[in-house]
């Protein structure tokens, strides 16, 4: 029993940080948006309240999660070479 408890925790404990992690990335991209004013176009916007929809949901679905912030990644990325 104390070995299976340790397995359910350790992988819970990986799932937290992975959550954390992706949670850390869209905030970063979040704070890049703000910086350089590209939080305001509708699209990004819509794109980080999707992000953030599903990093606060409960479970997370970690594979949506991720696509979502690649997402998110992906349009200011977009933005950044338009305004250049």
């Amino acid at each position: 029993v104390g070995r299976a408890m340790t397995v359910a925790q350790e992988a819970y404990t990986s799932a937290m940080h992975d959550r954390d992690e992706l949670a850390g990335r869209v905030e970063a991209y979040r704070a890049k948006a703000l910086a350089t004013g590209a939080a305001d176009r509708p699209e990004i916007a819509r794109a980080y309240a999707m992000a953030r929809d599903e990093l606060d949901r409960r479970p997370v679905r970690m594979p949506v999660a991720a696509q979502l912030v690649s997402l998110y990644a992906t349009y200011l990325q977009v933005d950044s070479r338009e305004s250049s």
